[in-house]
């Protein structure tokens, strides 16, 4: 655990507590996940998710309220004993960060307190998002956990031609279209 200046203030079991209170007295923690940087607010706190909002300049969009997706997130969680908003733990227009360096930098205006480990980010990877609508999983964003993976086309796209795509407008994307499979 590290304020916006790099200066260590816990190791180990501490530093998740010590992020953890700081999440129920509603601070923003940057919290270094497998994929990339997250930014992380208690939930259940109106002025700490506001604070993220203005400071992610993000007023109306959807967060995600985290579903853990690796140890270090069911044990932050855990110790917070609250939902928490995680959201991508980048300046608006910019790639996330990959280094504890670049993130120090990059997010000194939107966290309070960084929860960084010694573990590199290889490749960024967004989370996947899913809300949950009249009782069925609804899917937002089909990412980490759910790709690359194929899935069939509804009956009358039987004999399609094979067909990829590829595109970038934010992120990099491609579909394949092969035997009725995408």
């Amino acid at each position: 655990m590290c304020d916006a200046s790099g200066n260590e203030l816990a190791q180990g079991d501490a530093a998740l507590e010590q992020a953890a209170r700081a999440l129920q007295v509603g601070q923003i923690v940057a919290v270094k996940g497998l994929g990339g940087f997250h930014l992380a607010c208690d939930a259940t706190q109106q002025q700490a998710v506001e604070q993220l909002r203005q400071r992610k300049r993000r007023p109306g969009k959807p967060l995600a309220v985290m579903l853990p997706a690796n140890p270090l997130q069911h044990l932050l969680l855990a110790l917070a004993d609250r939902p928490l908003v995680m959201t991508s733990g980048n300046a608006s227009g910019k790639p996330p960060a990959l280094t504890n360096t670049q993130a120090l930098d990059d997010l000194t205006s939107l966290a309070d307190l960084w929860l960084l480990n010694n573990r590199d980010i290889v490749l960024r990877a967004d989370d996947s998002l899913v809300r949950c609508n009249d009782g069925a999983a609804e899917m937002l964003r089909r990412a980490r956990g759910y790709v690359p993976d194929a899935f069939s086309l509804p009956p009358g796209f039987e004999h399609q031609p094979a067909l990829l795509a590829m595109g970038a407008d934010l992120k990099n994307t491609f579909c394949l279209l092969r035997d009725s499979t995408l």
